[in-house]
């Protein structure tokens, strides 16, 4: 295992058993985990735990507002959920919390599970009254995306209404998977409260995990999530179920390695090459991952690719990306796919204007064909074979 990997892991069981880890080993720079711990969402973790270190006092300071930080939102987030629930239990709305919102409560404490927003599935016809409630609690819709809409609070607040619990333009099969499942328990003290059963909630966490991985990448805090839930519950969840379900997703293989990463890094296990590979881009990839991940990771999957052309791959996909892709800026194609040319057309102008098109070129320019080899090998392995159609 590498240095970063082992001291990363030291400090997270450090910080999850409040003692004192070890001061950062020769070869590792402050400002790496650092910024490990921003582009991954684990501030509380991480910085939490180097502040038990041999710190300087300007480092201190400023890793003690992170972590104020953190606890204050989530808090905040805590105490909003409440009332959410609270208020739709009044008003008979059915309910269920999801990601995040649930993971929380499996760690120490829950400002040790830091999350940007609260995701809450709202089921047929209550959209239209949680929408209202959700409003009456100051939340404003920010816009909608997909199968969720996003309403803010300021200064931080974000909570996401979803519609449906699976983008029906990812995969095909895991959103019919997820439109036609209603195994769902009410939870205890709760009437319109909804909850997973414990296998079924794993199998969610690893769907969509998998979707953000084959979008545009995933973060480490991912890892550890996984590595909190089967810590808990492996010991009693139906292994029968886990694996069923699993291979109906056509998730098995992505999440074996997924489980073999959270053992090597978090449990001892004794690491292999390729966990060591997936670590590493995953610390990189940060939480929301990469567009131009994502872009590598079609490029893997694309039977025809070839690494020796990946930068003519880049150019036609950064001016001509497919419709799949387009649907997400441009929904209206989904009505009227014969206008792809048009919004190619819209889309170029756009790229050409803005800072963030030009940033992106670069970028899936700029990239090394070792870089691309790698993400190349990552996605292989992974068998993300995800169907559209």
């Amino acid at each position: 295992m590498s240095v970063m990997m082992e001291y990363l892991s030291e400090l997270i069981h450090a910080q999850l058993k409040e003692t004192k880890p070890g001061n950062i080993p020769e070869g590792i720079h402050i400002e790496e985990l650092e910024a490990i711990a921003h582009r991954n969402h684990m501030e509380y973790l991480l910085l939490g735990a180097l502040l038990r270190t041999d710190l300087d006092g300007t480092q201190k300071q400023r890793f003690k507002a992170y972590v104020i930080q953190g606890a204050m939102r989530s808090l905040t987030q805590a105490a909003c959920l409440l009332e959410f629930e609270e208020r739709c239990e009044k008003e008979g709305i059915y309910h269920q919390l999801l990601k995040g919102s649930v993971l929380k409560g499996l760690y120490p404490s829950p400002e040790l599970r830091e999350m940007s927003d609260m995701d809450v599935m709202i089921y047929d016809e209550d959209l239209r009254r949680a929408k209202s409630i959700i409003e009456e609690m100051g939340f404003s819709l920010y816009k909608s995306v997909k199968h969720h809409d996003i309403y803010r609070k300021p200064p931080f607040l974000v909570m996401e209404l979803h519609h449906a619990l699976y983008d029906k333009d990812v995969d095909k099969v895991q959103y019919e998977y997820y439109r036609s499942r209603k195994q769902l328990r009410v939870k205890e003290g709760r009437k319109y409260a909804l909850q997973f059963s414990i296998e079924d909630f794993y199998i969610y966490m690893i769907a969509h995990m998998a979707k953000h991985f084959y979008e545009t990448g995933c973060g480490i805090r991912n890892i550890m999530d996984v590595y909190m839930y089967r810590s808990i519950y492996e010991p009693i969840w139906d292994e029968d179920i886990i694996e069923k379900e699993l291979s109906k997703c056509n998730l098995s293989v992505f999440e074996a390695r997924i489980c073999t990463l959270s053992k090597v890094w978090l449990g001892g296990q004794e690491a292999d090459s390729f966990s060591e590979v997936l670590f590493h881009y995953m610390s990189d990839s940060g939480i929301y991952g990469k567009g131009e991940n994502g872009v590598w990771g079609k490029f893997a999957l694309d039977s025809q690719a070839n690494l020796k052309n990946y930068k003519a791959y880049a150019k036609r996909w950064y001016y001509f990306p497919p419709r799949t892709y387009m649907v997400s800026d441009y929904p209206w194609l989904k009505k009227a796919p014969f206008l792809l040319f048009a919004a190619w057309g819209i889309r170029a102008v756009h790229g050409l204007l803005s800072k963030e098109g030009r940033e992106k070129r670069k970028m899936l320019l700029s990239i090394k064909s070792e870089e691309v080899s790698t993400i190349n090998h990552i996605y292989k392995n992974m068998q993300l074979n995800f169907k559209k159609d």
